[in-house]
């Protein structure tokens, strides 16, 4: 069980990571990006992250 837990805590926690860096560059670095766009991007950047990390898509090109 704790295998299994493992294998998809890293891609979760790097998604949340490059959600939450892309928020904090866009948001309160830039300070005029518009929030709506902010958080589609951010999910879009968050999901691709944790697909391209999962373990059935990588390295199977």
């Amino acid at each position: 069980m704790s295998n299994k837990i493992a294998r998809r805590l890293i891609p979760v926690a790097s998604a949340l990571f490059v959600v939450a860096f892309f928020l904090f560059a866009a948001l309160w670095v830039n300070g005029n990006f518009p929030v709506p766009i902010a958080l589609s991007i951010a999910i879009v950047f968050g999901t691709g992250t944790y697909l391209a990390m999962a373990k059935g898509s990588s390295g199977k090109a």
